[in-house]
């Protein structure tokens, strides 16, 4: 993972996780920091609220462990340990161009930003 930029982790860990967890650029964008656990066996995803949640108490999503390069769970725990970000930071920030790489911005993704990744 150390030869993969930011802005690639960032990319592609979109693209995965609405896929694999089957959620809506809203519920993407709405992701924190706190709303995210991972074991050895799976990453879990708290929607605090979600189209789909009749009494609104929030829910747990669950992706599996795979042995595949296209592993969501590792690909969460490379970006997370590129980012280092605090319990309340959102998940997905936006990335500005520096001179080396990308730097991660102040304000989290719009879900027009996020459409824009995964089209």
């Amino acid at each position: 993972m150390s030869l993969v930029s930011l802005y690639d982790i960032h990319s592609v860990l979109i693209c995965l996780l609405a896929f694999a967890a089957s959620l809506r650029f809203d519920e993407l964008a709405k992701l924190v920091r706190s709303d995210v656990e991972i074991d050895s066996e799976k990453l879990q995803l708290f929607l605090e609220s979600s189209k789909t949640d009749k009494y609104r108490d929030g829910t747990w999503v669950v992706v599996a462990v795979s042995e595949k390069v296209t592993c969501p769970v590792n690909m969460m725990n490379g970006y997370l340990d590129k980012t280092q970000l605090s319990h309340d930071n959102s998940l997905f920030w936006q990335l500005s161009k520096a001179k080396y790489g990308y730097n991660a911005r102040t304000r989290g993704l719009s879900c027009t930003r996020l459409r824009e990744l995964i089209n």
